[in-house]
């Protein structure tokens, strides 16, 4: 008796804090709610409103992936607050239903969004390495071609479990973090996942995450590396240039290439060049590394619990113990999701906030050039 009264408090005890911890997950969740609407809202104006904007096929592909992020902060994730503040699925007594179309609507998404930032990165790849035979200019056939086989994949991935629920698993809400999550099938005999479902998630992990993550990579890394030996060549020819200045005694500066650096009274130039290189490399490693780090951390802690999840035998456990419907602690789980949440503002930050080009473009709208300014502007654009 003794035992069942202090199982009891313990389980209250445990729904109390993941009561709490859900109010905190609400509130978090508003707050990604309006900021990734206006981030990625930022990007839609930006873009539309500017026609050189509107012939980059870099930054049709940005308002792609703006329109994904606002997609999903306005239709998805505030299901996830009310779902948060009120302690349940806001559908009562038709869980299976809308959970099974959030599910696959936010696989979807997740999917579209991974391929979308990895088309970003290789074609910026493409423009750098071969400009001559890469067009970076926009058209209905290329954007097809780019868009069409992503949506088709996102779908069939999304739609596997809905289409094979007894044998792949299904999308099931969970009460510890608010939300709708893939569940893989179990055999009746052990528990264990289902060979399907170990398939479905290892295909999943691979064609969702690993192979985008590994595109970007590759594509960002490349650009490092010809943005590097370029400089390198520059910086050779300036110095070609310098040398032979000096043995004539003919100034040859304003031939299109960078000055020498003068800092420091020009009394030590090697080493103010070294500085320099030595900033300029911290700086595009940086940019780099934003591109693929944002990436990796957004949606590598839930592709992980995908993939983990099927190779986890299922005990039973008594309602409202403290993991999650994956078998994993709930705290790990909803930082999982939490973080997966997040993405359209990161998105937004990444590819709207950070972009020169959108800035000048979403600058101009809101305060258009005089007349005199744009003439100054043509004019200048003539010489």
């Amino acid at each position: 008796m003794d035992t069942t009264s202090a199982g009891v408090v313990i389980n209250q005890t445990q729904w109390q804090s993941v009561a709490g911890w859900n109010v905190v997950q609400g509130t978090f969740l508003a707050a990604v709610v309006v900021v990734g609407c206006f981030f990625n809202v930022f990007i839609v104006t930006a873009v539309l409103s500017s026609r050189k904007l509107r012939r980059r096929i870099t930054d049709v592909l940005c308002c792609h992936l703006a329109l994904v992020g606002i997609v999903w902060s306005t239709l998805l994730l505030p299901t996830n607050v009310l779902a948060a503040f009120t302690g349940g699925w806001p559908l009562r007594g038709t869980e299976r239903g809308p959970c099974d179309t959030y599910g696959c609507a936010q696989s979807f998404l997740v999917h579209v969004t991974m391929w979308t930032i990895a088309m970003l990165g290789w074609n910026k790849y493409r423009t750098i390495s071969t400009p001559l035979r890469h067009v970076s200019a926009i058209n209905r056939q290329r954007i097809a071609i780019i868009l069409l086989p992503i949506w088709t994949s996102g779908l069939m991935l999304a739609c596997i479990p809905r289409i094979s629920r007894p044998h792949v698993g299904s999308y099931g809400y969970s009460t510890e973090i608010t939300t709708c999550i893939y569940q893989p099938s179990l055999t009746t005999d052990n528990d264990a996942p289902t060979i399907a479902s170990v398939v479905y998630s290892f295909a999943t992990t691979v064609f969702g995450f690993l192979l985008p993550v590994g595109v970007t990579a590759h594509s960002y890394f490349r650009i490092y590396s010809i943005a590097r030996w370029h400089r390198k060549r520059i910086a050779l020819m300036s110095a070609v240039v310098q040398v032979i200045s000096l043995s004539v005694g003919v100034p040859m500066s304003g031939q299109g290439l960078p000055e020498v650096s003068r800092q420091n009274g020009n009394r030590n130039p090697p080493a103010a060049n070294a500085a320099a290189d030595q900033c300029w490399d911290r700086k595009t490693s940086r940019n780099v590394l934003a591109f693929v780090l944002a990436m990796i951390v957004c949606y590598a802690p839930h592709y992980s619990l995908v993939a983990v999840a099927t190779a986890l035998r299922r005990f039973s456990h008594p309602p409202y113990s403290f993991t999650s419907s994956l078998q994993f602690p709930v705290p790990v789980e909803a930082l999982s999701s939490i973080i997966l949440s997040a993405s359209p503002v990161v998105n937004g930050f990444i590819y709207g906030v950070r972009n020169r080009s959108m800035i000048r473009s979403f600058r101009s709208l809101v305060s258009p050039p005089t007349l005199g300014e744009r003439l100054q502007r043509h004019m200048m654009s003539n010489v």
